[in-house]
């Protein structure tokens, strides 16, 4: 064996993962088991539909989740985090666009006193006026931070442009919207939106007896069986725009572009996400080439996709020296007129294909990161063998298929540009 050259490299056949087991932990609970890893540790996710998608009004979801462990009928807030942490465990909520997340970790041993806490939080909470007070206070506060920040005021803009100002995914907040916030409000929001059914994501290092406990858990939970209201959603036609926003005294500009994205399911998503890749979706990407190595504009610069289940975006996004804004928005449209006008070399494609590989691995790199992919495939209603058809695509995709991937879903007239800069 001659040490002095390297192994060849080669793309995997295939990707060895297995589907989750489904069962039913209740008439209106799924669960899905995905089992591995040596330490006795256990991890529940419960998906609730309660995101920002449900909300009567801005910040209802997000405040609501926080207001969890806030108090409870037979416990403080104090006395609850006390208890969490004397069996070493760990409970956390969280609003997103979708969905609000319980995730629960524990040692084995403590399974059930742990998720006789999280029952809980789900049917207990009173959410308490003092510390819903506190909640409002301390975000208006981070809001006045965040303000202050271009990278803030891009992000937020850029959502509203893609999806409308009064869109679920696009609404900006202000102190004002904290302020209208009622603990009635939450508590309507929590009894219409957390008692009627769930999903839930088991990984670890379990056995039937324990899923038994699970099971005896859930089987207290989710039990309202009335149809949940669906809300007016405003309807919103994207249009590309550019908007600056102006803050004086910054230090960076923040830049974003981007726009609405093919979802998931759409014949040519595979082919738009070996795009981004190569575009700004890695550290040897051609945005970081250019504008970080060879020009030194920025630190870091990326682009990436967001699915969700009501929309879909595609985004460019860094900051810049508020010196150099203009320039680095030139040499990011470069880049894209690029991708539409030039074929990648071989080279380049190879290297992207080992890194797609490799980052595919990590990705369902144990029991909870493979958890956290399957979630995203079965909400789409999507299975493994996406991963294995996505393998297929990047070993036989060819330059010129990218080439017309990016003549049809990059062309500059369909992007959204939002900079905040001086």
């Amino acid at each position: 064996m001659d040490r002095s050259l390297a192994p060849p490299i080669s793309l995997l056949a295939d990707i060895p993962f297995a589907e989750a087991k489904k069962i039913k932990l209740s008439d209106n609970v799924e669960a899905y088991l995905v089992e591995g890893g040596k330490k006795n540790i256990i991890r529940l996710q419960t998906y609730i539909k309660a995101g920002r998608w449900h909300e009567p009004q801005k910040l209802v979801a997000q405040i609501c989740a926080r207001m969890l462990k806030e108090g409870t009928k037979n416990y403080t807030a104090k006395a609850l985090a006390e208890k969490i942490d004397f069996y070493g465990a760990t409970i956390s909520t969280k609003a997103h666009f979708d969905y609000v997340c319980i995730t629960l970790y524990t040692l084995k041993k403590f399974l059930p006193q742990v998720l006789e806490l999280q029952t809980e939080i789900l049917t207990n909470a009173i959410f308490p006026e003092k510390e819903l007070n506190t909640i409002i206070n301390n975000s208006k506060q981070q809001l006045k931070v965040n303000l202050e920040k271009t990278d803030y005021l891009a992000s937020t803009a850029f959502l509203a442009e893609v999806f409308g100002d009064k869109h679920p995914y696009g609404y900006e907040v202000s102190e004002k919207d904290y302020s209208v916030l009622e603990v009635e409000t939450l508590k309507k929001f929590y009894r219409q939106c957390y008692h009627k059914s769930a999903t839930v994501y088991i990984c670890g290092k379990f056995n039937e007896q324990d899923i038994t406990v699970v099971q005896k858990s859930y089987n207290n939970l989710f039990n309202d069986n009335s149809k949940q209201s669906i809300l007016n959603k405003n309807e919103y036609a994207y249009h590309p725009t550019k908007k600056t926003i102006t803050k004086p005294n910054c230090l960076q500009a923040a830049i974003r572009i981007g726009g609405t994205a093919l979802p998931k399911t759409h014949k040519d998503r595979f082919n738009f996400n070996i795009l981004n890749i190569i575009l700004g979706g890695y550290f040897g990407s051609r945005l970081m080439k250019n504008i970080r190595e060879e020009k030194g504009y920025t630190y870091s610069i990326n682009s990436g996709i967001q699915s969700y289940l009501n929309g879909n975006y595609f985004l460019i996004s860094t900051e810049v020296g508020k010196e150099v804004c203009d320039a680095a928005v030139n040499e990011i449209f470069t880049e894209l007129n690029r991708l539409q006008n030039e074929v990648i070399s071989d080279s380049e494609l190879q290297l992207v294909k080992n890194f797609i590989c490799g980052a595919l691995l990590r990705l369902i790199d144990g029991p909870f990161k493979a958890a956290g992919v399957l979630k995203d495939l079965y909400d789409f209603d999507l299975n493994t063998r996406y991963f294995a058809n996505y393998i297929d695509k990047v070993k036989n995709i060819t330059a010129e298929e990218l080439l017309n991937c990016a003549q049809t879903h990059l062309k500059e007239d369909t992007l959204t540009q939002v900079i905040a800069r001086c």
